[in-house]
């Protein structure tokens, strides 16, 4: 009896171990909270995610041109004029003279008037040669361009060429002969001076001071473009005699044994 009781004492002792195992099992795994990270929604992408701290978003940075940057501009602009026509007025030392002057290619035309006196140069600048003449003259003089010693034949293109070398600094923008300009004063070893430069043909339209003017210089009624200057604007009126100037001073000179 004492032995079947003893054996009953253990299989209860063994039974309350057990229960008491899986009590603590059961209350470990109840305890322990499981963390679930949500997915993503399926249309998500980076750019939705909010910026990191310390990387917003920059403003972007306009490249709006200086006024060095568009005198440069009008200055190329200019440089593609083949063709075009204007007046000239150049008033300095007391005297004034008007031309009116046509421009194409290798070509060119004054008409001027100076002090009273009314005269005609027609330039071949691919040849080298100026012919001159006075309306109703039948004769008409050639010489090298380069002996040429007037102004008149210095054009709005010439001072684009001459103002890209330049060290120049812009002055503003003014109104000169109803064109909108920019302004520019040109430093130069012999002093200071000023162009005004147009922003509609990139060209100079005025020019004041500087080494090769004595006063003022203005272009006025420009005209540009394909069509600006008749074909038969550079030839002479018919029956017109020509006289070279060299050739006439080469008959003239006397053999060296004769001097």
């Amino acid at each position: 009896m004492g032995i079947v009781m003893k054996k009953t004492s253990n299989k209860c002792f063994l039974l309350i171990i057990m229960i008491l195992i899986g009590t603590l099992v059961l209350s470990g795994c109840v305890g322990k909270k499981t963390e679930i990270t949500p997915n993503p929604p399926e249309n998500s992408s980076p750019a939705d995610s909010p910026p990191a701290a310390g990387n917003d978003p920059q403003p972007e940075k306009t490249n709006t041109p200086t006024e060095q940057e568009i005198i440069s501009g009008l200055i190329a602009k200019g440089q593609e004029i083949k063709e075009m026509s204007y007046d000239l007025v150049m008033i300095g030392a007391g005297l004034s003279a008007e031309s009116k002057v046509f421009l194409k290619e290798k070509k060119m035309k004054i008409d001027s008037v100076f002090n009273g006196q009314r005269m005609i140069s027609i330039l071949d600048f691919d040849q080298g040669e100026l012919l001159t003449y006075l309306p109703g003259d039948p004769v008409a003089t050639k010489m090298k361009i380069t002996e040429y010693q007037g102004q008149d034949h210095i054009t709005p293109l010439d001072y684009l060429h001459e103002l890209e070398k330049a060290d120049f600094r812009p002055a503003g923008t003014e109104t000169v002969n109803g064109m909108e300009c920019k302004a520019v004063t040109v430093i130069s070893p012999e002093g200071s001076y000023k162009m005004w430069l147009s922003t509609q043909y990139g060209i100079v339209v005025k020019v004041e001071g500087g080494p090769d003017v004595q006063g003022v210089i203005e272009y006025k009624n420009i005209q540009v473009g394909p069509g600006t200057v008749a074909e038969d604007t550079f030839e002479l009126p018919p029956g017109m005699e020509i006289l070279d100037i060299e050739e006439m001073f080469q008959q003239n000179e006397l053999p060296p044994n004769e001097v």
